[in-house]
């Protein structure tokens, strides 16, 4: 299809979506973060839409007041770190600024999945010869070799020991829920989707595997998939749970440890358990306000606030602290997360596990912005499913609905294990990709929806 078949508004996504996909799966993090303004500055300016201008304008402003207030009413109140916030969660202003109803277009939909569907093979290819390279070191798919697997977000062959191999997860994780509706209609993309699976299941993000296989059996089961292709489902559930039997055997000694990590945070063994619970208890007798109205952006846990500190870059351990930006801690970071903070870096038990670390998106969200906020995400995340329940009349739209629900729950699940929600390179790509399948979803311009030409 051309181009000139897209009204402005969808020409600008088609832009900003290929913009984004340059920038985060580039080695370049630190630009990574600005991904989501350059995205909504674009599509603003070129879709000449004073409705976007003002929605972006507000968000900019509640977001400054919310600051303003905390400010105002904390004298300890640290302003560097609040404002780094705004850098850090803004991932949120493109989701909030732009409607979805004007992306409903199936030419702008196939269009994408084209540009999808080569990011997938590009990415996997690279991965899965980093797991190659890994293997050859270690001997084994299996414990840290899934570290290799970073795509181009560091494309050496050496590890990165950072957070590049996660973001790689992520991003092909949203990927491969976006091309699932177009290879349940039809045979065509399947390849890619295994090719990227594969590349998925070597990267050996534990939580990933987990929380989108979840995700995607709990939207299955949520959406039921019509009578008519009442076989192909079952032949696709059996599908699936072959393929989520795989990493079991592939990275066996990864999912043994997973028992002993949990039973440790249930028995309040671990930094996150211990944070959890002065949070919910010892905390808000302190500050009284805290589960309402949270610490103030930037405050406590958020990874502004541990940027903030100096301390993130390096770790607490080897501290690289950012030019120009003056390091601070707010009081509530001294009394109740630095130990733990340095204890988890340290302790070779669970020093590099996600699972044990004291900080994550669930875990920020409700003290630095309060338990309103956080119970309103996760209800914005039910009203949307609801809402596309309500809305599915056809296959296609049924196709997608299920997609658009397991990336939902895959989103929400995330913010349970890491600060997934301030890392725009990890999940700005698929906010962009689930506004597009949302869209066409619940506003579908026609039922002409067929899979790329892809492997």
């Amino acid at each position: 299809m051309l181009v000139t078949e897209l009204t402005r508004e969808q020409k600008a996504f088609y832009q900003v979506f290929v913009g984004s996909v340059l920038l985060c799966w580039s080695p370049l993090k630190a630009v990574a973060y600005l991904a989501p303004f350059l995205a909504l500055a674009w599509f603003v300016l070129a879709t000449h839409d004073r409705l976007f201008k003002r929605r972006a304008l507000l968000w900019g402003l509640v977001w400054l007041l919310v600051i303003g207030l905390h400010a105002l009413f904390e004298t300890t109140f640290l302003l560097p770190s609040a404002l780094l916030s705004i850098v850090t969660y803004s991932s949120s202003a493109f989701l909030l600024v732009v409607p979805n109803r004007g992306l409903s277009s199936p030419v702008l939909y196939k269009r994408i999945l084209h540009v999808v569907s080569l990011i997938v093979l590009i990415e996997a290819a690279l991965g899965i010869s980093q797991a190659s390279y890994g293997f050859f070191q270690n001997g084994t798919f299996d414990l840290d070799t899934g570290d290799y697997v970073e795509g181009t977000i560091h494309p050496g062959f050496e590890p990165d020991r950072g957070f590049a191999n996660p973001m790689f997860a992520t991003n092909i994780g949203f990927s491969l829920l976006a091309l699932w509706p177009a290879a349940v209609l039809s045979r065509k993309g399947r390849g890619t989707i295994t090719l990227g699976a594969l590349a998925l299941i070597l990267a050996s993000v534990v939580h990933i595997l987990i929380f989108l296989t979840v995700a995607l059996g709990l939207s299955i089961v949520y959406f039921r998939p019509p009578p008519t292709v009442k076989t192909k489902r079952y032949l696709r559930v059996a599908a699936l749970l072959a393929v989520c039997a795989l990493p079991f055997f592939v990275l066996k000694e990864n999912f043994e440890g997973m028992p002993d990590l949990v039973g440790r945070f249930l028995q309040g063994q671990s930094p996150r358990a211990v944070i959890v619970l002065l949070a919910t208890t010892e905390m808000p007798s302190q500050y009284p306000y805290m589960p309402w109205v949270g610490l103030g952006p930037g405050q406590f846990s958020s990874r502004a606030a541990l940027i903030g500190t100096g301390m993130y870059f390096g770790g607490p351990l080897d501290p690289k602290p950012l030019p120009l930006l003056s390091a601070g801690e707010s009081q509530a970071f001294q009394n109740y997360l630095e130990g733990l903070y340095v204890a988890a870096a340290s302790d070779a038990v669970w020093g590099s596990s996600a699972t044990q670390k004291p900080f994550f998106s669930w875990l920020s969200v409700y003290t630095e912005f309060g338990a309103l906020t956080l119970l309103g995400t996760f209800l914005a995340g039910a009203v949307a499913l609801v809402r596309l329940k309500k809305s599915i009349r056809t296959p296609e739209q049924h196709a997608l609905a299920t997609a658009v629900g397991a990336g939902i729950l895959f989103l929400l699940f995330l913010g349970s294990m890491e600060n997934y929600w301030e890392v725009p390179q990890a999940i700005f790509l698929g906010i962009l990709l689930l506004k597009l399948l949302y869209a066409n979803a619940v506003f579908p311009a026609t039922s002409d929806f067929h899979t790329p030409n892809t492997a």
